[in-house]
C-alpha cells in the first residue's frame, strides 16, 4: 500500500508556504522532501526502514517535550 504525505507550514511561523512530503521510494526506503519556495530548490533525504525508526522515535520525545503557551 503506497501512503503519500504531504505537510504545510504555519502560519505562526511564517511558513505556511513551505512543504514536507513523505512517501516510500519502491526502493525499501523513506522519501523526505523538504521544499521552501524562496529557495526555489528541493532538497530531500532518503532514509532505510532502522533509520525512519530512529528519526521517528526521536520525533515523538520531542514532541512529548513540548509545552503549549
Amino acid at each position: 500500500m503506497a501512503v503519500h504525505i504531504l505537510f504545510k507550514g504555519t502560519e505562526r511561523s511564517e511558513t505556511n508556504n513551505h512543504e514536507l512530503e513523505l512517501f516510500e521510494n519502491g526502493e525499501g526506503e523513506i522519501f523526505i522532501s523538504v521544499y521552501i519556495p524562496d529557495i526555489m530548490q528541493e532538497s530531500y533525504i532518503c532514509l532505510d526502514k532502522q533509520s525512519a525508526i530512529r528519526l521517528s522515535k526521536h520525533l515523538k520525545n520531542q514532541i512529548s517535550q513540548i509545552t503549549n503557551s
